[in-house]
């Protein structure tokens, strides 16, 4: 519905412009910073091949613009429909009623989120996208060791940082228990699905799951585990 309501206000803008190009270009200053960090922002990108580096955070800004641009949209379907106006009530309720049922849905994550162009269902989004990108479910995947474990100490393998950094979340007693080790020496494997990663360990023990796919799984390792290469040199 973003996306629809972008483009609506983005073809208002247009046709404004078009309509009296000398207003646009003297008296609507805002609008040329909205297309400047927007349309303009993604053309370069495409055009010149930017290197946009993983989770193209260094574009983020466009954000704004984009959901600004969208009011424009939102303000010609509220004139369109002026007469009936039950429709765009009705057309806004779905639209935030759906937001509502999806983070209830993925809750708690939410950032976990593709629409229906990244693919037909999550285990497809998953060959193309980062899912966790930042590894907040690693807190779940160490409480799940944790309680397996009930005493003694634990030693893991985190194949990325968060796994790291959400021990320090954990408290005082059970960070202690746990030993970050290297991976001919771990218990537990932790893997976090970034980009297509692919775990082929024989035994996988807990797994956090967002609409069917998995985001984060725990691994008890092997001695045939540990012959991977991959994670001993």
């Amino acid at each position: 519905p973003y996306l629809l309501l972008f483009f609506i206000g983005l073809i208002f803008i247009s046709y404004n412009a078009w309509k009296v190009p000398v207003n646009f270009v003297f008296y609507k200053k805002e609008q040329h910073l909205l297309l400047i960090c927007s349309v303009l922002t993604l053309a370069v990108v495409i055009i010149f091949k930017s290197v946009i580096y993983d989770g193209w955070r260094h574009v983020f800004f466009i954000y704004p613009s984009i959901i600004i641009i969208s009011l424009y949209g939102l303000i010609v379907l509220y004139k369109w429909t002026k007469k009936r106006k039950e429709w765009m009530l009705l057309g806004l309720s779905l639209v935030l009623g759906y937001n509502l049922m999806a983070m209830i849905q993925l809750h708690p994550h939410e950032y976990v989120y593709f629409n229906i162009f990244a693919g037909n269902n999550m285990n497809e989004v998953k060959r193309n996208f980062e899912l966790d990108y930042f590894g907040v479910s690693s807190k779940e995947a160490l409480e799940f060791i944790l309680k397996k474990n009930a005493t003694g100490t634990i030693s893991i393998y985190p194949e990325h940082y968060p796994q790291e950094i959400n021990i320090d979340f954990l408290p005082k007693e059970q960070r202690d228990r746990i030993k970050v080790t290297a991976f001919k020496d771990a218990t537990y494997f932790i893997g976090q699905y970034r980009s297509g990663d692919v775990y082929n360990f024989e035994k996988e023990v807990f797994s956090v799951f967002v609409k069917g796919a998995s985001i984060m799984s725990v691994f008890e390792l092997t001695e045939n585990d540990k012959k991977n290469t991959k994670y001993t040199e």
